[in-house]
């Protein structure tokens, strides 16, 4: 998710603790600060990977290690307490003194945080690895659209009303106003739901302007779990009908991944990139869409603005059915792959991160890799590097994740094993 989000959730989240001891005695102006600063920090604190992510150098570096260690249960707990010690210094030079069961609500929000941040990034389809050391598979959602609007119009005005401080009003009135702005300038959100989120931000300003904290609270709270709940519930019909379509279209391949991405605002519109293997070694990736209410919007009305893609994509022979649309895919084989995997260790280490992994050779550029999941732009865009088929250097500090298509790679051997097998293979 973006970190305005994450944010939100952090707010959010601060607003239910201060409620909840409202019931007994009502916090101090002070200490809701606090509790507003460390659950805000705490739910933005795994991003801070950016500090070190070119120990591998350069973009595959990012890719490698951006939603790496740092989203993670085990650095989550240092994560959290650096949020508390952080606040706990600002708080002795102002020399504001808490009771011990103040300190405890900061501490379980501070350690909240970071785990609250890696369940709102395992929701869409970059995914997340919160289990190593002990486990090194990433962990998808493949829910919610990278920045969600309807969050946003769920929880801000609620929070408007929520503090009476002069900059933090005016910091959510324009958040107030980028909710509503966002979707009209993207174009990424049809019409009728543009004017839908505005009737709500401006409708959730007015009617909770008179109700209680408790009230509001819960407003943005039970609204943030019933959009959470659309794209969760959406999410496997929409995969049943893909893989329906799919199986009907491709008969006899093998569908190892179908990659679902809900259209934002609209639970009931999804982007898929699926990818297939075929008897005679044949790759195959497809990005395509699909509408759950094809009577009232069909696959066409569920396409997303793009521009041509990196990888050299066609037109697909079949336009799909059953509210299900297919747009373009990649062909290649199987051997290509797993021959640059086994000649290059930059091809290897990308393969780490690449779940729908495409290459080309591009004239005066050189082997470029990719991952169809992100490749909306005919250049190089964050997930596209380029690599070397015979590097005189392989990359330092390979995580070791283990690769998301380790299926077409043919690797079965534990995760440790395989980074030193790439390696020796790389020299």
């Amino acid at each position: 998710m973006d970190n305005l989000t994450h944010l939100l959730a952090g707010l959010v989240t601060a607003e239910v603790a201060t409620r909840i001891r409202a019931r007994h005695a009502e916090p101090s102006r002070h200490w809701v600060q606090a509790a507003w600063f460390v659950s805000g920090l705490a739910n933005n604190l795994p991003d801070l990977d950016f500090v070190y992510v070119g120990i591998s150098g350069g973009k595959l570096g990012y890719l490698l290690h951006h939603r790496g260690h740092t989203h993670t249960l085990l650095i989550g707990v240092p994560l959290g307490a650096l949020a508390l010690g952080l606040s706990a210094l600002w708080h002795r030079r102002r020399r504001l003194g808490f009771e011990r069961a103040d300190w405890g609500w900061l501490a379980a929000l501070a350690l909240f945080g970071p785990t609250l941040h890696m369940f709102m990034d395992f929701s869409n389809v970059y995914g997340v690895h919160p289990l190593w050391p002990f486990d090194n598979r990433w962990f998808y959602g493949d829910r919610v659209f990278i920045v969600e609007p309807l969050f946003w119009a769920a929880a801000v005005p609620a929070l408007f009303w929520a503090t009476s401080a002069r900059a933090g009003r005016t910091a959510l009135a324009l958040w107030s106003t980028l909710t509503v702005v966002l979707p009209f300038v993207t174009r990424m959100v049809p019409l009728a739901l543009c004017l839908a989120i505005t009737v709500w931000v401006v409708g959730g300003l007015v009617l909770l302007s008179r109700a209680s904290p408790l009230r509001r609270v819960a407003a943005a709270v039970l609204g943030s779990l019933m959009v959470l709940g659309a794209f969760a519930l959406g999410k496997p019909a929409a995969e049943a009908r893909v893989r329906s379509a799919l199986g009907a279209a491709y008969p006899g391949e093998t569908l190892h991944d179908v990659i679902l991405s809900s259209n934002p605002a609209n639970p009931a519109c999804w982007q898929f990139v699926s990818v297939h293997t075929g008897l005679g070694g044949g790759y195959r990736v497809i990005r395509g869409r699909a509408s759950l209410a094809p009577g009232l919007i069909g696959a066409d009305g569920c396409a997303m603005p793009s521009g041509m893609p990196t990888a050299p994509m066609q037109p697909c022979a079949t336009a799909g059915s059953n509210g299900v649309g297919f747009d373009r895919e990649f062909l290649s084989t199987v051997g290509e792959l797993q021959a640059l995997a086994a000649q290059s260790c930059e091809v290897a280490a990308y393969l780490r991160f690449a779940r729908a992994p495409f290459w080309v050779d591009r004239p005066g550029i050189g082997l470029t890799l990719g991952d169809v999941r992100f490749d909306r732009e005919p250049g190089l865009g964050f997930a596209e590097i380029v690599a070397e088929r015979a590097p005189r250097t392989c990359p330092r500090f390979v995580p070791p994740w283990q690769p998301p298509r380790a299926d077409v790679l043919g690797l079965r051997a534990p995760v440790a094993d395989q980074r030193s097998s790439v390696v020796t293979t790389a020299k």
